[in-house]
C-alpha cells in the first residue's frame, strides 16, 4: 500500500487534491509544517514521491516555462490518484483506531515496582 516513508505519499496526494497544478517547491512550501509523523518531510522523499506517483498514473504532469532557469512541473492528480488518497483515509483511520486502541492498553497498565 503506497509509501510509508514518513506518509509523505498521502500527505502529497491530499495537497494535490486541494491545489491541482501545484510544484513541487509549492507542496515543499504547504508540506512545511504538516506532517503525520511529527518529522520534517525530505525534499528529496518529496520529489520521488511525485516521480513514483506520476510513473503509476496517479498524477499527470504539465512542463511550464521558467523566465530562468529549469521550468517548473505542475502536479495533478488523475482519478487514479483520487481513488488512493481515498484508500489512504480508510487506511489511516483504521490505523488511527488501533493506535488510540493500543495506546489506551498500554496507559491501563499497572506499573510493577518490584521490576528492574
Amino acid at each position: 500500500m503506497g509509501n510509508l516513508y514518513r506518509f509523505v505519499e498521502p500527505l502529497i496526494l491530499l495537497e494535490l487534491s486541494r491545489t491541482p497544478g501545484a510544484s513541487g517547491y509549492d507542496l515543499l512550501e504547504r508540506l512545511k509544517e504538516h506532517s503525520l509523523t511529527g518529522t520534517t518531510i525530505d525534499k528529496a522523499a518529496v520529489y520521488r514521491t511525485l516521480c513514483l506517483l506520476e510513473s503509476q498514473g496517479m498524477a499527470v504532469v504539465e512542463h511550464l516555462d521558467s523566465v530562468r532557469g529549469a521550468g517548473k512541473k505542475a502536479y495533478k492528480l488523475t482519478r487514479q490518484g483520487r481513488e488512493h488518497l481515498a484508500e489512504w483515509g480508510t487506511l489511516l483511520g483504521d490505523l488511527s483506531k488501533g493506535l488510540a486502541e493500543f495506546s489506551h492498553e498500554v496507559r491501563s497498565l499497572e506499573v510493577d515496582d518490584s521490576l528492574p
